[in-house]
């Protein structure tokens, strides 16, 4: 998703800094709820500033700025090259086969490679 945001100055923000958006659909990103929270997770402790970009890979898309919704969230909670596995029910009717099929009664699974598992406990995001 993408979204054209306000640019936000902080020190480090908390684990979950939350942004704003206004809603385009002259640009090809999704539309939203205009005030809906999304997040940036990054493991740069340097950024202040959410300066709008191109991305390299699509020099044709408008500058903005790439932020996460609150429910797909998850699956950022990880260092950027972590490989990774996230999964969670999305209703009601989904809960009791995934927790059947994960043995469990969390509300979401998150599994990494045991490789991974140090720098996933010290990384800061």
């Amino acid at each position: 998703m993408c979204f054209e945001t306000k640019p936000k100055i902080s020190t480090r923000p908390p684990p979950m800094s939350p942004t704003t958006h206004v809603n385009r659909d002259d640009s090809g990103c999704e539309k939203g709820q205009v005030g809906e929270l999304l997040f940036h997770f990054s493991e740069d402790p340097t950024i202040e500033w959410f300066a709008p970009h191109v991305p390299a890979t699509n020099q044709r898309h408008p500058p903005a700025v790439w932020a996460i919704d609150e429910s797909h969230a998850p699956l950022y909670w990880f260092p950027r090259a972590c490989p990774r596995l996230t999964a969670w029910p999305w209703n009601d009717e989904e809960r009791l086969p995934f927790r059947t099929a994960f043995a469990t009664a969390a509300d979401g699974v998150h599994a990494i490679e045991l490789a991974w598992l140090q720098r996933v406990q010290t990384t800061v995001l």
